[in-house]
């Protein structure tokens, strides 16, 4: 029999599995649903009880944790929570939405007796597995410290933001952090392999200076091997850099470059590389770069 103070947790992705075997291994019982039936029955494995439907886990827990990869999906779960969970339950939303759509979802829970805390992670699935996430967190103070001992789980510096939304934005602004910083770094390769140096030294040579960062360190390897794997795919990482631009507009706001960029990732998209790593960007920042250049040059 579920206890309902159990904690719930729907959508066990690449991250979403991770950290629900994080918090099990950490403790923490959980009942586990996936739209995959084969995500939910490998959950189980680990020691998880398992749900049919995101109406049995609204029934039975206090707290649901989300990790979905759409806002579309978002607005679909919290709406079945909200049909079925009882007043008093938190969401803890760990998908990375725009802070519009937290707010709005937040407001409908709220008139219902039920507290949605957005709750964003990075770190990508190895911090994931090691409860080393930086977890951005936006609420009410008071639903905000009910779920902190399970944010504390899973990462390793949960920082509360404010209120409702908060949390969304900051994440989207990492997100477009990182992004740009990886947009440089791909344009520092191109023009060092158009000017002779290797890429191998010029790398440590970066690591060890003031170029050094999570971009460097993450997708050189990939970028030298060619290995497009995906660990977070160009899709994933389009749609947060779409929702940050969008973020922009509602500010008043344009980001520098914002039509170069968007168009050189839809035009990836376009080739069909959705599913390549978000690495997979250099292959447009060369091309752009080469085609830019191409009318100086008299290529043809």
């Amino acid at each position: 029999m579920i206890n309902d103070r159990n904690a719930g947790f729907i959508g066990l992705g690449a991250m979403g599995s991770r950290i629900a075997v994080r918090l099990l291994e950490q403790g923490c019982p959980l009942l586990v649903h996936d739209s995959d039936a084969r995500r939910t029955l490998a959950l189980g494995a680990h020691g998880a009880e398992t749900a049919a439907s995101v109406a049995e886990v609204a029934r039975a827990c206090e707290t649901v944790i989300l990790s979905l990869p759409h806002p579309r999906s978002v607005e679909a779960v919290v709406g079945a929570l909200l049909a079925h969970g009882r007043p008093g339950l938190r969401i803890v939303d760990m998908s990375t939405v725009g802070p519009s759509l937290i707010r709005t979802l937040s407001t409908k829970a709220r008139e219902r007796g039920i507290w949605l805390i957005d709750a964003p992670v990075s770190g990508g699935p190895a911090r994931a597995q090691t409860g080393e996430l930086s977890i951005m967190v936006g609420g009410d103070d008071e639903a905000v410290r009910a779920v902190w001992p399970i944010l504390a789980l899973a990462g390793k510096h949960p920082i509360h933001l404010g209120a409702s939304g908060s949390g969304s934005l900051a994440k989207l602004v990492n997100n477009f952090a990182a992004s740009w910083n990886m947009l440089g770094v791909s344009q520092a390769f191109v023009l060092a392999t158009r000017l002779g140096l290797p890429l191998d030294k010029l790398c440590a040579a970066m690591a060890a200076g003031s170029a050094q960062s999570y971009s460097l360190a993450r997708n050189y390897p990939k970028i030298s091997q060619e290995d497009y794997t995906a660990t977070f795919s160009l899709e994933l990482g389009a749609k947060d850099l779409f929702l940050a631009f969008e973020a922009a507009d509602e500010a008043g706001l344009h980001l520098l470059a914002q039509g170069e960029v968007r168009e050189l990732v839809e035009r990836l998209l376009a080739q069909g590389l959705g599913a390549s790593d978000l690495a997979i960007l250099h292959k447009g920042v060369e091309a752009a770069m080469s085609e830019a250049l191409a009318p100086k040059q008299g290529i043809r």
